[in-house]
């Protein structure tokens, strides 16, 4: 939240109107990251 924050006060706000509403499709290579990450293993294996 503290980087969003900084980098709204560096550039600014983006868009002035709301992003229209859109199916979310999670594809297998987004499945199998949520997996690990929920399990712990992504961060241990890919620390941030």
């Amino acid at each position: 939240m503290k980087m969003l924050i900084e980098d709204i006060e560096q550039f600014g706000r983006r868009a002035n109107e709301p992003l229209a509403a859109g199916p979310a499709i999670l594809k297998s290579e987004g499945a199998s990251e949520a997996r690990d990450l929920l399990s712990g293993k992504l961060l241990t294996e890919k620390p941030l």
